[in-house]
C-alpha cells in the first residue's frame, strides 16, 4: 500500500461528517503518526533525554 492512498483513507474519514475535535482528533493523529513514521523510522528512539510522559495526544493539543 502506497503512502498515498494510505492518507486519503485517512482523510476520507472525515468526509460527510461534522469536524468536531472529537472526530478530527484521532484522524490527525493518524495522518501525522503515519508520516513521521515514513520519513523519520526510529526517531523516538533516537531523541537525546528520556522520552516524554505526557502522551501522544498532546502533539495535537500543540498544533492546534
Amino acid at each position: 500500500m502506497d503512502l498515498q492512498f494510505t492518507l486519503q483513507g485517512y482523510a476520507l474519514q472525515l468526509k460527510n461528517q461534522p469536524r468536531t475535535l472529537r472526530r478530527v482528533a484521532p484522524v490527525f493523529e493518524k495522518l501525522t503518526k503515519t508520516l513521521y513514521e515514513t520519513h523519520f523510522p526510529n526517531a523516538e528512539a533516537r531523541r537525546p533525554g528520556r522520552n516524554p510522559d505526557c502522551p501522544e495526544v498532546s502533539d495535537i493539543l500543540t498544533v492546534a
